[in-house]
């Protein structure tokens, strides 16, 4: 190692090499003077650590006078200070004359008084909804689904087989008397049953009359209740001037209030004079049902 010891040194080039690696010093490092006058070379940033914040209480401009000239960059060192300013500022909202926690908290509890839906008024809207009507008599005609019978809003079908029997030269269907053919089974379906229930019944009847020579003659196909002698629904009828006829199908439209509470349906004939009457409806899927929740 050597040394110089002079009072004035002109160099035209240096060139400073880390002594650890042997490489050349990187762009932008300053020489410092360390401990015992050695000179070291520093980065920049690393004299940013040494800037600081005297108090809470100093403004950010305060903060940027405090940085000594020459610095290209500002440290991170800011970040508590800034991170507890803005806590402050977004608590201070209340004091700033913004809405305050428990104000909203008062302002929501409150909808209903100020011409909002209140809270009971909800309840009763959505209870109601299959029923408007006993709301406001605007909601009249308006449908919605019913929250008495959830999940039951949909179309039921099923095929049945003959139950009963097929009538076979029945002559004693003078009306007011009638003659009784095929039993329906719908009690599969009572359970799904709602206020809005529309059923069909689509039977293949075949139904065949003969008569003593021709004349003005009314049939009619209608459907009973087992056991009783009202009829359900609108009956099927066909008129016709010859000595014969047939019916190959009969449909029937039936609303909650026909089929509510019954679970057998017994398929009827009646004439309005003296005649002959058969029946083939086929043993199996002679009958179709539609159970109509939709509506």
């Amino acid at each position: 190692m050597s040394t110089l010891d002079t009072t004035f040194l002109t160099i035209r080039n240096v060139i400073a090499k880390n002594p650890l690696t042997g490489l050349s010093i990187q762009e932008g490092y300053i020489p410092v003077i360390e401990k015992q006058g050695a000179l070291v070379w520093k980065n920049p940033y690393e004299f940013l650590s040494t800037v600081s914040i005297p108090t809470m209480n100093m403004t950010f401009l305060q903060a940027l006078n405090s940085i000594q000239p020459g610095l290209s960059s500002l440290s991170t060192v800011f970040y508590s200070t800034l991170e507890w300013r803005m806590v402050s500022s977004v608590e201070g909202l209340s004091n700033s004359g913004y809405l305050r926690i428990s104000n909203l908290y008062d302002s929501l509890d409150r909808l209903g008084t100020r011409g909002y839906i209140s809270t009971q008024t909800l309840y009763n809207c959505i209870n109601k909804l299959g029923d408007l009507k006993s709301i406001s008599p605007s909601f009249s005609n308006v449908g919605y689904v019913s929250t008495l019978h959830p999940g039951e809003y949909k179309i039921y079908q099923s095929s049945l087989g003959l139950q009963g029997n097929n009538l076979a030269q029945t002559v004693n269907a003078l009306a007011p008397n009638f003659t009784p053919s095929a039993i329906i089974d719908i009690g599969g379906f009572s359970s799904h049953i709602v206020g809005s229930s529309k059923m069909k019944i689509e039977v293949n009847t075949n139904v065949s009359v003969t008569h003593t020579g021709a004349a003005q003659t009314t049939m009619s196909t209608f459907l009973t209740a087992t056991g009783q002698l009202s009829v359900i629904g609108t009956p099927v009828v066909m008129t016709y001037n010859k000595s014969s006829a047939s019916m190959a199908n009969a449909t029937f439209l039936l609303n909650s209030n026909d089929i509510q509470g019954k679970n057998m349906l017994q398929l009827c004939h009646s004439l309005d004079r003296v005649g002959t009457l058969e029946t083939t409806v086929p043993v199996l899927g002679g009958i179709h049902i539609t159970l109509d929740n939709t509506d």
